[in-house]
């Protein structure tokens, strides 16, 4: 819909029609107040699910790298403690945590144990 409503023009009855089509909602609170965001913050979905594809990448990484070792738990944790940032900076710090990981022993670890 972002992209619909943003670059395309799409009108709000046809966002509504699709709601109701795949959603079986229609003028409930939710889509309401989904619809709204979306026109109110151009860009906003679209930069979400690229967050969402870029979690999903280092979390198969991290998966691949620890094996057994991985913890979704933990893995969970280093996402979300640092707060808001750019996506490169964490790529840098999961690779750090996997890092960590499989050596204990490194001297930049303290922060992940």
């Amino acid at each position: 819909m972002d992209i619909d409503f943003n670059y395309y023009g799409k009108k709000r009855s046809e966002a509504e029609a699709l709601y109701r089509y795949y959603i079986w909602e229609d003028r409930t609170d939710f889509v309401n107040k989904d619809i709204v965001r979306i026109l109110s913050v151009p860009g906003f979905v679209t930069g979400y699910m690229i967050g969402e594809m870029e979690i999903t990448r280092l979390r198969d990484l991290a998966k691949k790298e620890l094996g057994g070792d991985f913890s979704e738990k933990d893995f969970h944790y280093e996402v979300l403690r640092q707060g808001e940032y750019p996506l490169p900076y964490l790529e840098e710090h999961i690779r750090a945590y996997i890092a960590c990981k499989k050596d204990p022993t490194r001297e930049d670890c303290k922060e992940f144990l």
